[in-house]
């Protein structure tokens, strides 16, 4: 049975910690045929051009509102 598989970093890497471990998870998944998603920090949203193609990309953290002066907060159309 496939499984879909979803992590996230919290507040937890930076984003040259994100690339090394984007990295070596890439070596890691190669034989599961599970759906696999890594959801990152807006900071580090880039790094999902070194993803192998069996993972995808969400971000962990979306605002509810589309635009304003919500220091802070990252809306769906700036990611």
């Amino acid at each position: 049975m496939k499984k879909l598989l979803i992590a996230n970093f919290k507040m937890n890497k930076t984003t040259q910690e994100t690339k090394e471990y984007v990295l070596a998870f890439g070596e890691m998944i190669n034989k599961t045929q599970n759906e696999i998603y890594l959801c990152l920090p807006y900071t580090s949203l880039h790094v999902s051009s070194l993803f192998p193609s069996k993972i995808k990309l969400g971000a962990q953290n979306v605002a509810e509102e589309e635009e304003g002066s919500f220091t802070g907060e990252v809306s769906a159309k700036m990611l």
